[in-house]
């Protein structure tokens, strides 16, 4: 008898030691590892489960004899994880990214392994995982017209990457055939090109501290039995499509720099197709000639010198082989409060500017006629510095434009104070805005914060660039001034503006050197055209 008690004692001992020791494999990592799946961090998602990710995403690596995790490596690099947070069946880390990592993409690095490999105490585990290169952008499409089989074209844009297919197509594949039919449109006729070369270019972006790979793919137009389609190129990050035609395209005016712009200043369009450029049209009659005008190699922007102003509100408009775009008014003179020729009347206050005239030797070199002059050291704590101080010529309020201009529902942060600019130096101390309206009533806005640095850019133009040592257009939208935060361009006709002023002033120990000269101030919308 007591050697079955003895047998049993044994037996007893073996299980429990066997399952001790798999429950410390498991706990610590001491089992062979296994990688069974990532997903996302929300537990709301853990059935959602991908082998692909962008960097920058946090990532739980799911499997069993995870625990102890020593090194963690993706695309053969090792990266970080939180050791608080691994488990026997988990471990959570963030992709790196190449800017904030060193990080290399396998697009970039094809001797990297695309996967992840985890070692602990019980061995090592790989799992195949793609880090995936930014989506694919396509600019435009280069090549002769007419366009045939075998021509060579030249494809430019972004992340041209990881290409898993590149094909025309007579069907936008990424447009609904009807609102009411969310599918994609079927039936479509698809060429696929497999006879192309890839070049690239990447470099890291100073202004937004990312990496940028501008690609261009050169390839043999295959047969195709449509002359107007598409264009698609095909990543694991997405797809990107383009307008393809045999013969050139209609163009497409989208953004104009200056709808007033000082002659002698260079006026840049921006749009699309700008193939064969014909000239520029004022009107109904051609201003400037395809001899005085620019054309970007992109085929998206074009630019010319400024002639003669008009001498009444007229419309602008560019005319290529594909076609003339839409129009966009150009010189509205009804639009114009102040110029310090003919419109408004200077208070002559104590600190007022002056208003000359340029002249070919000194800066701004060129002018539409007087401006105000804004030329001053300003000292430290000046709370008095120059400014332009005009009422409207009549007396009373100025003429705004009509409603036909500016209808009276626009909300005023889509409406603006438009002036021509010319900037020497960089400009840190404060610009105040004034507008005083009917009743007497001063709405000041000035371009500083608590910290003592600008809101926005000052003189920013409609993009929100500063230029310096030309004139260009600012714009200053009148949402900014207290008491209009809401109102409508209705609301300031019946408010009206009676005074503009402009004044400098420093409110720091330092000094600052000024050099600005503005004209042509106006009240105006900025006049867009985007095509579906």
């Amino acid at each position: 008898m007591k050697i079955y008690k003895h047998i049993w004692f044994l037996a007893f001992v073996a299980l429990t030691t066997i399952l001790l020791s798999s429950c410390s494999d498991d706990d610590n990592g001491g089992g062979q590892p296994v990688i069974e799946s990532v997903r996302v961090t929300d537990p709301a998602l853990a059935d959602s489960t991908f082998t692909q990710a962008v960097p920058g995403k946090m990532i739980v690596i799911q499997g069993r004899n995870l625990g102890g995790c020593r090194e963690l490596y993706i695309n053969d690099q090792k990266v970080a994880f939180n050791p608080n947070m691994n488990t026997s069946h988990s471990i959570i880390t963030t992709i790196p990214t190449e800017e904030d990592g060193n990080f290399k993409l396998t697009a970039f690095h094809p001797e990297l392994a695309s996967e992840i490999r985890v070692v602990t105490p019980g061995g090592v585990a790989t799992f195949a995982f793609k880090v995936l290169a930014p989506k694919p952008a396509i600019d435009r499409i280069a090549g002769d017209y007419p366009r045939k089989a075998g021509d060579r074209l030249s494809v430019f844009g972004q992340n041209f990457l990881d290409i898993e297919r590149a094909y025309f197509t007579d069907v936008n594949p990424q447009k609904p055939s009807t609102a009411l039919d969310p599918e994609p449109q079927s039936g479509a006729v698809e060429i696929d090109v497999t006879d192309y070369d890839l070049s690239q270019r990447r470099y890291l972006d100073e202004k937004t501290k990312k990496y940028v790979t501008d690609s261009e793919m050169k390839l043999t137009l295959p047969d195709l039995p449509f002359s107007n389609g598409f264009f698609v190129i095909v990543t694991p990050q997405g797809r990107s499509v383009v307008d393809f035609a045999a013969l050139p395209l209609p163009p497409v005016m989208s953004a104009l720099s200056s709808d007033m712009p000082i002659p002698g200043t260079r006026v840049t369009i921006t749009g699309a197709n700008f193939i064969a450029v014909e000239g520029v049209k004022f009107g109904n009659a051609i201003a400037i000639p395809a001899e005085d005008i620019e054309v970007a190699e992109s085929e998206r922007e074009l630019s010319f010198i400024m002639p003669a102003k008009p001498a009444q509100t007229t419309t602008i408009s560019v005319v290529t082989a594909g076609g003339t775009t839409n129009e966009f008014r150009f010189y509205p003179y009804e639009t114009l409060l102040l110029d310090f020729d003919n419109l408004g009347k200077d208070c002559n206050w104590g600190a007022n500017v002056p208003y000359p005239v340029a002249t070919p030797d000194a800066e701004p070199y060129i002018s539409d006629g007087k401006f105000a002059k804004f030329d001053v050291t300003l000292s430290s704590w000046n709370y008095d510095g120059p400014e332009l101080r005009w009422d409207s010529k009549s007396g009373s309020t100025y003429e705004l434009p009509g409603f036909d201009v500016i209808p009276a529902d626009t909300p005023l942060s889509k409406v603006y104070l438009k002036y021509e600019v010319y900037n020497k130096y960089v400009f840190t101390k404060e610009m105040r805005y004034t507008l005083r309206d009917g009743a007497g009533k001063d709405h000041a806005w000035i371009n500083y914060d608590a910290n003592k640095k600008h809101i926005i850019p000052e003189y920013q133009d409609q993009f929100g660039n500063q230029k310096y040592g030309e004139w260009y257009t600012a714009v200053l939208a009148l949402n900014n001034f207290p008491d209009m935060e809401n109102l409508t361009y209705g609301d300031l006709v019946e408010l009206g503006i009676k005074r503009i002023l402009l004044k400098l002033y420093n409110r720091t120990g330092s000094v600052e050197t000024v050099f600005t000269c503005i004209d042509n101030l106006r009240i105006s919308t900025l006049e867009t055209y985007n095509p579906e």
